[in-house]
C-alpha cells in the first residue's frame, strides 16, 4: 500500500515538474528573450531619449533678407551607439494646418548629441500662415521608440520671411461676370488671379469653383508659357453650371500651380466670391422642374408575394425647352445621405417641348438587402443631353416617405 502510494507520489511529480518545464520552456523563456532585446544587458531602459535645449535658426544664404530654409536643432540622449531615425513635423499653430515634414536615419555615438532638421522655406511660403509652428518628433531605434507632440514652439515668423516661389500666386483676386446679351444672365463668372514669375517657365493652372458646404460645382484647367515677371491669370467659371446647382453663392475658389505634375504654389481656400442668387446665371434649355409636385411610392408586380414591393418609384417632371434625346441618372442614399442604396436611370429618350413625366424605378431587392429603413434620400440626378453633356443636375432635393425593409421582396 505505502509502495503504491509512493509510486503515484512520484508520479504526480514528475507531472508537475514537466508541467512547469513545459510552462518555462512556452511562456518565461520567450518572455526573458523579448526583455533581453527591448532592454539589453548593460543598458537601463531604452537606448535613446529626446533632450529638452532645442534650437533654432533661419537661413538666408543669398543675403537678400528672405530665409531659405528654418533648421531646427533636436537634442538626444543616446546611451547606446547605433543607427536612430527621427521625424519632425511641423505645423501651423493658429490652425493647425501641416506644413512639412524631415526625417533622418543617422549612426550615432554614446552622449548627448544634436540633430538639425532642415525644413524648406517654400513650404511655410507655400502655406502662408504666420508662426509659431510646433514641432512634433519620433525617435525609434533597434530597442527605441520615443514621440512627442508639440514638444517645442518656434519665434513667430511671418510667411512673407521666407523665400518667394520661382512663381506664386500674388496680390489681390478679383471677381468680373460675362452676361448673355439676350437673357442678360451672368453666362461666366470669371476670376482673375495676379501671378508673380521669377523664372519663365510653363506651368498648369488649376482652379475650382464650390459652395461654402463643399459641394463642387465647375473647374477649369490650362497649360501656359509665363515670362518673368507680373502676369495675369483668368479663370472662366460655366454660369450654367453654376445655375444648375441651385445654390446660392458667395462661392469659394481653389487654384493650384503645378510644373510636370509637382505642385509649385496652391492656395485653398484663394478667393470668396460676393452673394449671388441662383436665378442670376444662365440655364439650360431643359431642366427638372416643379419639385414640390415629385412623388414616390411602392410598386408590387403580379408574381411577387402579397403587400411586398419590388420597386420603389420616384415621379419626377422635366422641362424640355429644345426637342431632342435625354438621360437621367439618380441615386437612392439612406435617410441620412451617407450612405448609397442603389442607382436608377432613365435611358437615351427623345422628348418633345413642354413638360414630361419621368420615372424612376429603385430595385426593392437592392434596399432590402440594405436593411435599412425610409425614408431615403434621391442624390446626385443629373440630366445628360443625346451627347453626353451635362446640362442640369440635382445634388439633393428629395425625400420619399417612410418605408420599412420587410415591405419590400427580398433577394
Amino acid at each position: 500500500m505505502l509502495n503504491k502510494n509512493w509510486q503515484l507520489y512520484m508520479y504526480n511529480m514528475r507531472k508537475t515538474y514537466f508541467i512547469y518545464v513545459e510552462i518555462f520552456f512556452l511562456i518565461f523563456l520567450p518572455f526573458m528573450a523579448f526583455a533581453s532585446y527591448i532592454n539589453p544587458p548593460g543598458v537601463d531602459g531604452l537606448n535613446a531619449s529626446l533632450g529638452k535645449h532645442f534650437k533654432e535658426k533661419g537661413i538666408d544664404a543669398n543675403n537678400d533678407g528672405k530665409l531659405e530654409a528654418l533648421i531646427i536643432t533636436v537634442p538626444v540622449d543616446i546611451k547606446s551607439a547605433g543607427t536612430y531615425y527621427l521625424l519632425g513635423s511641423l505645423r501651423a499653430l493658429s490652425e493647425s494646418p501641416f506644413i512639412g515634414s524631415v526625417d533622418r536615419t543617422i549612426t550615432l555615438p554614446i552622449g548627448e548629441q544634436d540633430i538639425e532638421l532642415k525644413f524648406d522655406g517654400t513650404d511655410f511660403r507655400r502655406l502662408r500662415k504666420n508662426g509659431p509652428y510646433t514641432l512634433s518628433v519620433f525617435l525609434g531605434g533597434k530597442n527605441s521608440l520615443e514621440s512627442s507632440d508639440d514638444i517645442y514652439k518656434t519665434a513667430s515668423y511671418k510667411w512673407e520671411d521666407f523665400q518667394p516661389l520661382h512663381i506664386e500666386i500674388s496680390g489681390s483676386l478679383f471677381e468680373k461676370i460675362i452676361r448673355n446679351q439676350k437673357s442678360n444672365l451672368i453666362e461666366q463668372l470669371e476670376i482673375r488671379v495676379p501671378v508673380k514669375v521669377l523664372t519663365a517657365q510653363e506651368i498648369t493652372a488649376d482652379a475650382w469653383i464650390r459652395t461654402v458646404n463643399n459641394v463642387f460645382i465647375d473647374t477649369v484647367s490650362f497649360t501656359h508659357f509665363f515670362p518673368a515677371g507680373e502676369n495675369e491669370i483668368s479663370f472662366k467659371f460655366s454660369g450654367l453650371k453654376i445655375g444648375m446647382l441651385r445654390e446660392n453663392g458667395p462661392y469659394i475658389v481653389d487654384i493650384k500651380l503645378t510644373k510636370n505634375g509637382k505642385i509649385i504654389d496652391a492656395v485653398n481656400p484663394a478667393y470668396r466670391t460676393k452673394k449671388y442668387n441662383f436665378t442670376d446665371f444662365i440655364r439650360g434649355g431643359s431642366r427638372f422642374i416643379s419639385l414640390e409636385k415629385w412623388v414616390d411610392r411602392g410598386v408590387s408586380s403580379f408574381f411577387a408575394p402579397k403587400g411586398k414591393f419590388t420597386k420603389v418609384q420616384i415621379s419626377i417632371f422635366l422641362e424640355v425647352k429644345q426637342k431632342g434625346k435625354y438621360s437621367v441618372v439618380a441615386s437612392l442614399f439612406d435617410d441620412s445621405g451617407k450612405e448609397f442604396i442603389c442607382a436608377a436611370n432613365v435611358a437615351l429618350t427623345e422628348y418633345k417641348t413642354g413638360v414630361s413625366l419621368l420615372i424612376l424605378n429603385f430595385s426593392a431587392k437592392t434596399i432590402a438587402k440594405k436593411g435599412l429603413a425610409g425614408p431615403y434620400k434621391l442624390r446626385y440626378l443629373f440630366l445628360f443631353d443625346e451627347k453626353g453633356f451635362l446640362i442640369d443636375r440635382l445634388e439633393d432635393y428629395y425625400q420619399t416617405k417612410a418605408y420599412k425593409p420587410e415591405e419590400f421582396i427580398r433577394p
